[in-house]
């Protein structure tokens, strides 16, 4: 299940702190906390665990407005602003719609956004291939031996693990959803991207935007297209659109 929300402002263009993806994440966790505080406990502590993987199985975009202008330390945008949240599992994202009812505005940061319209979206079409885009870039990564133990390493397209890693990301999502289509089933094309560097919570998260061709079986682009592609879903990272035409 997918909701678009549209928020409106009185200010002709609304300064935001680079980092407001952290922002989002915490507004989206006090609409399930005001609606269903032990499914919100869930989600944030432990989430939904498959061979030793937690995974919050929810997505969401960054902000979309009408026009962006980037400065050192924020970007501006002109509202009105989009914002996409999604889940494969529908009470997630209806009892996150049911925390906003009655609430005419929002405290984002230090900005004040008018609640507008909550639309729910149908779902495309996955049986033909399906060209994406991202609406917040997909994060991939792995870990290496180090000289200090384990280290943490961003992934880019270039490498033979990118989709590798994505694969088997999105098979174990799949699992946890009872879906038991292969991963080397589904073919996975990226396409123009470009890299996009981000603080969060104190660390530097690497992540790619663009374009990637899915093919194969629908119920895995399903799980990409609700679920997000890649890592860290739930903190604003990972989530497509569709653009069903070729590169």
């Amino acid at each position: 299940m997918r909701v678009r929300i549209t928020f409106n402002s009185l200010q002709k263009s609304i300064p935001l702190p680079w980092h407001y993806p952290a922002q989002l994440q915490g507004l989206l966790f006090r609409w399930l906390r005001a609606n269903d505080r032990k499914l919100a406990r869930l989600l944030h502590d432990v989430g939904f665990v498959y061979q030793g993987h937690s995974y919050k199985l929810i997505v969401f975009s960054h902000l979309r407005g009408t026009f962006a202008k980037a400065a050192t330390d924020s970007v501006f945008l002109d509202p009105p602003l989009r914002w996409w949240i999604s889940s494969p599992l529908d009470p997630i994202v209806q009892s996150l719609v049911g925390g906003l009812f009655g609430r005419p505005y929002v405290r984002l940061g230090q900005q004040t956004l008018i609640i507008e319209r909550v639309q729910v979206e149908d779902l495309p079409d996955f049986s033909h291939p399906t060209t994406f885009y991202t609406l917040s870039p997909v994060v991939v990564s792995t870990c290496q031996d180090g000289p200090d133990g384990p280290q943490k390493i961003f992934l880019s397209p270039d490498q033979p693990d990118f989709v590798r890693v994505i694969r088997d990301n999105l098979q174990r999502k799949a699992s946890l959803l009872g879906i038991n289509a292969p991963a080397n089933s589904l073919a996975i094309q990226p396409g123009r991207l470009r890299s996009r560097l981000f603080q969060l919570h104190g660390g530097s998260i690497r992540g790619w935007e663009g374009e990637f061709l899915l093919s194969g079986p629908p119920e895995l682009i399903r799980v990409a297209y609700e679920a997000g592609l890649g890592e860290r879903n739930a903190q604003g990272f990972g989530m497509l659109a569709c653009r069903q035409k070729a590169f």
